[in-house]
C-alpha cells in the first residue's frame, strides 16, 4: 500500500516557448499529497496561460517530508524555549537561538534525518553540523543539568509529533 504523504510546494517557474521566464511564483502551501498538488499546479498554468498566452512548465520546487519535519521538529523546540521561530531559524549566533538550533539539529540526528536536509535547512554547512554535534557530546558529558533540558525539550516534540501523527490519521 502507498503511503500517501504530505507536500509542502514552494515555486513555480513558467517560460514562453523560446525559454524566457514569464512566470516565477513563490508559495508555502501545504498539500496533503501530491496528487492534490499537481492539480493546483494544472490550475495555476491554465491561469498563466490565460494571462501570458502559451506557457511552458519550466520548474517547481517542493520541499520533501524529512524537510517538513525537519521544519516541525524546530518549530517545537522554538515553542519548549518559547522562542520566536523565525528568530531561531535565523543566522542570529544568539546563544538562545544557537543552542535551540542545536538541540533541533540533534533530534532531527536522533530520528536518523539526513544531515545534509539538517544542515541545508538551518542554512549551516557540514562543519557548523559537525560542530554542534561535538558541542552537543561535551555539553553532555560535562553538564547534567544540559542533559535535563535536552531530554525534556526531546521528550516534548517526540510527543507533539506523535500527537499530530495520530491526529492526521484520524
Amino acid at each position: 500500500m502507498n503511503e500517501i504523504k504530505p507536500i509542502t510546494l514552494r515555486s513555480l517557474i513558467f517560460s514562453d516557448e523560446k525559454g524566457v521566464e514569464k512566470v516565477r511564483q513563490y508559495y508555502d502551501i501545504e498539500f496533503s499529497d501530491e496528487t492534490i498538488a499537481e492539480i493546483f499546479i494544472q490550475n495555476q498554468y491554465k491561469y498563466f496561460t490565460e494571462l501570458y498566452g502559451k506557457l511552458v512548465f519550466r520548474q517547481q520546487s517542493f520541499d520533501t517530508l524529512t524537510e517538513l519535519e525537519i521544519k516541525q521538529v524546530l518549530k517545537l523546540v522554538s515553542k519548549f524555549f518559547k522562542l520566536q521561530y523565525r528568530d531561531v531559524k535565523s543566522r542570529s549566533r544568539k546563544p538562545e537561538f544557537v543552542e535551540a538550533r542545536r538541540m533541533a539539529a540533534m533530534i532531527c540526528i536522533k530520528r536518523k534525518k539526513s544531515r545534509s536536509a539538517i544542515y541545508e535547512f538551518l542554512g549551516i554547512d557540514h562543519s557548523n553540523l559537525a560542530h554542534h554535534e561535538k558541542q552537543f557530546r561535551n555539553y553532555c558529558t560535562t553538564d547534567p543539568e544540559y542533559v535535563k533540558t535536552y531530554d525534556e525539550c526531546e521528550e516534548y516534540v517526540l510527543s507533539k509529533l506523535k500527537h499530530e501523527n495520530d491526529t492526521q490519521l484520524h
